[in-house]
């Protein structure tokens, strides 16, 4: 609870400490046979915090690896298979943002096979980031398309269609087709919740602007990301925290296992 309240303070750092103290605590008072039941699902939650903060950072490496000590403890619970595909899918997405295409793949396979619902939320979210790795390993953007605009007419919600949306507007960018990205990364940047999808729609816009001499509204759209350069600046020395403590944090992981042999 400490490390809840430290996050939502925005003190990062502290907010590791304490979920890796918890982590320690844990593991020292019982034994691998013990953590079942309410304990596994702790486990599983604080591992799926730091894998979330880590991502956040940009830290791909790092946040797979607390994603992948999550798994084995959603594993024990009797109603894990959504949880489970959920962090299957992440360690997906990590692997996807580092362009370790075949890694990807895998844990988007992975996550869809412990999913029986196929018409819920989760299992839209990855078909879609499916069908837009498949493009990138050079698959007929048409064909991607086609899935993509099927996936997007099944969306439940503002934030799901603006999420395919993301995703629609970009794969057009890459086609060279800017008046199509256009209309739908425009409609993410107004209308999307979530400020990561705001912000890549912002940057391919910017880009097209600079391509078609569109001065106007290119200061909406540089205006909207300069706060965003000013946070990586700052964010710099948070990296080397978070760095050292995933060093910290691995060599004791590396040390016990020697313990155990």
């Amino acid at each position: 609870m400490n490390g809840v309240g430290y996050y939502e303070m925005d003190s990062v750092v502290r907010a590791c400490e304490q979920y890796m103290t918890a982590l320690e605590i844990m593991e020292e008072r019982f034994s691998e046979k013990d953590l079942v039941g309410p304990k596994a699902k702790f486990m599983a939650l604080t591992y799926t915090r730091l894998s979330q903060i880590f991502s956040d950072q940009y830290l791909h490496e790092q946040a797979i690896l607390f994603a992948r000590q999550s798994l084995p403890f959603y594993q024990r619970q009797s109603s894990s298979s959504w949880h489970l595909s959920r962090m299957l899918k992440e360690i997906g997405s990590q692997y996807d943002m580092m362009e370790m295409f075949d890694s990807a793949g895998l844990y988007y396979q992975k996550a869809l096979a412990e999913l029986s619902d196929t018409t819920g939320l989760l299992y839209r979210d990855i078909a879609t980031v499916q069908a837009f790795l498949s493009y990138k390993e050079g698959e007929n953007y048409q064909s991607v398309l086609k899935n993509l605009l099927r996936l997007s007419g099944q969306s439940e919600s503002d934030w799901e269609r603006t999420s395919r949306y993301a995703i629609i507007g970009e794969l057009y960018y890459h086609e060279g087709l800017y008046d199509s990205a256009w209309r739908y990364l425009d409609q993410v940047f107004r209308e999307s919740p979530i400020v990561a999808s705001k912000k890549q729609s912002a940057e391919l816009m910017a880009e097209i602007c600079k391509l078609q001499e569109k001065e106007t509204q290119l200061i909406e759209y540089a205006g909207f990301l300069v706060p965003f350069a000013t946070q990586e600046e700052n964010g710099s020395t948070l990296k080397s925290q978070l760095r050292v403590m995933y060093d910290e944090y691995r060599q004791g992981i590396i040390e016990k296992n020697s313990a155990k042999q």
